[in-house]
């Protein structure tokens, strides 16, 4: 399959005017001006985009698709305030919320042409979500540490659970320590052998 647009950004290159993309079992085999390729691959079906721009997949490597139902509803400007706000509005989430929130990233994620995201979650929730989205993914379970509720024991056999949820997809399963100030570096270490042990 040929994919054509008035622009092709390569971003290795430069930009090609009147550009294509040859298609060869769902890898780029070839791109460069539309009439080279068009001519080098006369067999290959042909979608033209027209007033287009075709360029690779945009990555965003740090969502939290969970919360995507928070956009516009949190304080601006300190941070400490808007942590605050967050925090309050965390037991609200029932689990409709959650899918509701979930379904509604990861369609502004395709909207807007990413195709690759590392998202941190800390329900695990989105695992399955971005699992049946087509994105590809790293999912990065978060840890907080200094709640009285987290056992390492039990955050190890939910990763080995979400890991098991993903084989045969796009997503990938990771480890996220939420900040330093929420995890203590004792558990910093043991998440690093964790990590290590999971690869």
């Amino acid at each position: 399959m040929i994919l054509k647009a008035k622009w092709l950004v390569p971003v290795t290159s430069k930009i090609i005017e009147d550009g294509a993309v040859y298609i060869l079992n769902g890898k780029i085999a070839d791109f460069g001006r539309a009439e080279e390729i068009t001519s080098k691959h006369p067999r290959a079906k042909l979608k033209d985009f027209g007033e287009a721009v075709i360029l690779p997949g945009l990555i965003n490597a740090h969502t939290h698709l969970e919360l995507s139902l928070f956009k516009g509803k949190l304080p601006k400007g300190d941070f400490a305030n808007w942590l605050k706000a967050l925090v309050g509005k965390l037991p609200s989430l029932t689990e409709e919320k959650l899918l509701n929130s979930t379904q509604s990233g990861i369609l502004r994620l395709i909207r807007s042409g990413v195709t690759t995201v590392g998202d941190i979650s800390s329900t695990g929730f989105s695992i399955s979500e971005l699992a049946k989205s087509g994105l590809r993914a790293k999912c990065f379970v978060e840890a907080i540490t200094l709640s009285e509720s987290f056992d390492l024991d039990t955050f190890y056999n939910n990763l080995k659970h979400f890991i098991s949820k993903t084989r045969k997809t796009r997503v990938e399963i990771g480890i996220s320590p939420h900040t330093i100030y929420t995890v203590e570096q004792k558990s910093l270490r043991k998440l690093a052998a964790l990590a290590r042990k999971l690869n």
